[in-house]
């Protein structure tokens, strides 16, 4: 099939950005052609799987002149906050994105589209398909009796900060709302998050498919000759916050006896640096902080618990 991914925000950073990285290179692998339109600020390189079509939409431009949106009020890196978009900045995102999303869809052909987030991007790739009726349809989506007409298929994946943000506030909401009524499938990644998406877009639950949250099984997989640490190593992977129980985790690593270890890492240049960090350390207790790393391989360190 030929496949064309699309996501507003970096797909380098945060849970999201790389679900979307290794469900491409699993696409990829698997023998599938595929293109992605991502949002990116003008002078990242992101590096995607090889064979990969990349086709950019850059914030900090003419075009754009602000930061990448991001689907949490806190990211990673700096961003625009939905919450704080004017008129002129919701145009100008649509018109940007919907301009992107048709030239790939008049150029690559895709048999179906994936948005990752139920949210703007995902609602601009609907205006382009229901635009491009009748210029071109896909040869599966012709056989099929799918797509309602359009193109092809379209297809969303919910990551959850997509509906935080519609039950936060109501940026184009009902526009947004219509959108996903109109999708041909939404993706949950667990069967609770499956019947939230059902209640807030009134959609009959044979229209959502729980695919899981996922992992890369050649990164994450028992090796021969790893052993237990002693004293344990705890390595937590993520974004520094309060919402991702960063402060309980510590304070929980301050139960444990003292020769017990602790190790913190964080995908990303921007740090909220809980209390209980400063109370850890204060307590005599090792807590090295890398801050950013990109994509390094955790997994491979002997003995430790992520």
């Amino acid at each position: 099939m030929r496949i064309l991914c699309i996501s507003a925000q970096k797909p380098d950073s945060t849970g999201s950005g790389v679900y979307l990285a290794e469900t491409v290179a699993s696409l990829a692998a698997a023998g599938h052609q595929v293109a992605v339109i991502v949002g990116i600020d003008k002078d990242d390189s992101p590096q995607l799987a090889p064979g990969v079509e990349f086709l950019p939409v850059r914030f900090r431009t003419p075009e754009l002149p602000f930061p990448v949106c991001g689907m949490s009020d806190v990211m990673p890196y700096e961003a625009t906050r939905y919450r704080d978009m004017t008129p002129e900045m919701v145009q100008a995102f649509r018109s940007v994105f919907g301009q992107r999303i048709r030239d790939a869809v008049l150029d690559f052909k895709p048999d179906a589209v994936i948005c990752h987030h139920l949210y703007l991007a995902c609602s601009a790739a609907c205006d382009v398909l229901d635009d491009l009726a009748g210029e071109y349809r896909s040869p599966i989506a012709q056989g099929s009796g799918l797509a309602k007409g359009r193109p092809c298929q379209i297809w969303g994946v919910c990551h959850s900060t997509d509906l935080r943000q519609l039950y936060n506030h109501d940026l184009e909401k009902d526009r947004i709302t219509a959108a996903v009524r109109s999708l041909d499938g939404v993706m949950a990644l667990h069967e609770a998050q499956k019947a939230e998406i059902a209640e807030l877009f009134d959609l009959p639950a044979d229209r959502i498919r729980v695919v899981g949250t996922g992992y890369n099984s050649q990164e994450f997989a028992p090796r021969a000759g790893l052993r237990a640490a002693h004293p344990l190593r705890v390595l937590y992977v993520g974004k520094i916050c309060r919402a991702r129980g960063v402060e309980s985790l510590i304070r929980a690593m301050g139960l444990l006896p003292p020769r017990s270890a602790s190790r913190g890492a964080a995908p990303g240049g921007r740090l909220q640096r809980p209390g209980a960090i400063r109370s850890h350390r204060r307590a005599g207790r090792s807590l090295p902080f890398p801050g950013g790393v990109r994509r390094p391989r955790f997994s491979r360190r002997p003995g430790a618990f992520l």
